[in-house]
């Protein structure tokens, strides 16, 4: 998939996985012009091989991204396993929020200098919101996240597991450690999560003066639960999903009108002038 002219894309509710690429973005490449924007929402990217850089490989970003409620999990490439930044310049700007980034690898054998298994940036400011970036692999330091030239994290609520001599910025992020989460499973909703395990320091840790949007988590179940609203793609409580998928709040989205089943991948026809 290749993404870049003056047009605002979605891609909401889909699973992106199983693809394979010799170059960058094994899911995709994308150049996100000025005054438009994309967006990744309620979605899975899992399971994906790219031989350079990124399942998610951003070549520039002069618009903006977001990328909300989803899961990116088990995907390898050279560098930044799961998503990969070249750059954000100009009024771009790059935001990951509620979303879950584990089990992803960065395989680079040292030419390059670069790492950032889970998410790399090199340059400008990729903002990380409730979300989680643990549990992913390197062979440079960066496991988790990894920072080259101008790039910088800042964070907001949110957890890198092993920031391995990288800076998240921010003052109300959690500290280093286990996020303690299970598997990529069917835990409801249309695609599979990672499910935060009991003790999990990712429950009820996030803004206590959180208010919507988003309303639902990425199962489709509500944002928040057990008065705080947690870290991550996946909101626990008392009733998490049975596997079987079925789910009040998914139909309550559905009936509001506010989803269509399957995911897609919108193109809002909205023409942009380029600058």
């Amino acid at each position: 998939m290749g993404v870049n002219g003056n047009y605002d894309v979605t891609i909401e509710r889909s699973l992106l996985s199983g693809n394979t690429t010799n170059g960058d973005g094994s899911v995709g490449e994308f150049k996100v012009r000025a005054g438009t924007e994309m967006k990744i929402i309620d979605s899975t990217v899992s399971g994906n091989t790219a031989d350079e850089s990124g399942a998610l490989y951003f070549a520039a970003v002069l618009g903006d991204v977001l990328i909300e409620n989803t899961t990116v999990s088990g995907n390898a490439s050279l560098t930044g396993g799961g998503v990969y930044v070249n750059s954000v310049a100009g009024d771009g700007s790059f935001t990951i929020a509620h979303s879950t980034i584990t089990g992803n690898t960065s395989t680079n054998p040292g030419e390059g200098g670069e790492g950032g298994g889970g998410v790399y940036v090199g340059g400008g400011t990729v903002t990380l919101d409730h979300t989680v970036v643990a549990g992913n692999t390197s062979t440079l330091p960066g496991a988790d996240i990894s920072a080259a030239g101008t790039g910088a994290f800042v964070g907001s609520y949110s957890m890198v597991g092993d920031l391995d001599g990288f800076t998240l910025g921010g003052t109300t992020n959690l500290p280093e450690g286990n996020p303690m989460l299970g598997a990529l499973a069917d835990n409801g909703g249309p695609t599979k999560t990672h499910l935060p395990l009991t003790g999990s320091p990712l429950i009820n840790s996030g803004d206590p003066a959180f208010a919507s949007p988003p309303a639902f988590d990425q199962r489709g179940e509500a944002r928040v639960s057990g008065g705080r609203i947690d870290v991550g793609a996946v909101e626990v409580g008392a009733a998490t999903l049975p596997p079987t998928g079925g789910s009040n709040g998914l139909m309550a989205r559905l009936g509001a009108g506010l989803l269509a089943l399957g995911g897609a991948l919108h193109l809002t026809g909205r023409r942009k002038r380029s600058v």
